[in-house]
């Protein structure tokens, strides 16, 4: 029992020293420790915060870069296809510029045959209206043209006189 005394007795000797040492680390070394932990930590949120402004900035650099990249290939694209329209047109400047003045002389030619219709038409109606008035007015065509030849004479009804003139000798002198 003595001997687990003593053994219980440094037990509780190195258990105490560990205590003050705990308790040292405690009051010394923790506070500071844990400052200094708080400090990292804040310092990682705030390296946290300026990498995530960085990356905004680095995306928003590289988006008004893309962008730009964009608008100059846009526009060189656009000069070499006015380029090549302008030189392809040269080709056919020649040909279009008869072809226009054909077509601006066929709409004149155009116009000016309407103009000869519309005369034509009111002509042809001013002839119907002659026609229709010479109808009228002439009768039978037949008996103003021909009186002699046709001989043209009212049907005989039943109830006319009949009158029949033959010549005879006596009309014709021998």
């Amino acid at each position: 029992m003595d001997q687990e005394l003593k053994r219980v007795g440094t037990r509780v000797h190195t258990l105490q020293e560990e205590l003050n040492v705990l308790r040292t680390y405690m009051d010394k070394e923790y506070p500071l420790k844990a400052v200094q932990i708080a400090s990292l930590l804040r310092s990682i949120r705030n390296l946290n915060e300026e990498q995530q402004d960085e990356l905004e900035d680095t995306e928003d650099l590289a988006k008004r870069f893309l962008d730009t990249l964009a608008r100059k290939a846009r526009d060189e694209q656009e000069h070499i296809l006015q380029s090549v329209a302008d030189k392809t047109l040269l080709q056919y400047q020649d040909g279009l510029e008869q072809m226009h003045r054909n077509n601006k002389e066929l709409r004149r030619q155009i116009d000016v045959q309407k103009e000869v219709i519309d005369d034509l038409v009111k002509e042809v109606q001013e002839l119907h209206k002659s026609i229709v008035i010479l109808h009228h007015s002439l009768g039978d065509p037949y008996n103003t043209i021909f009186p002699d030849v046709l001989l043209r004479q009212p049907k005989c009804t039943p109830d006319m006189e009949v009158v029949l003139n033959i010549p005879t000798d006596e009309d014709f002198p021998l």
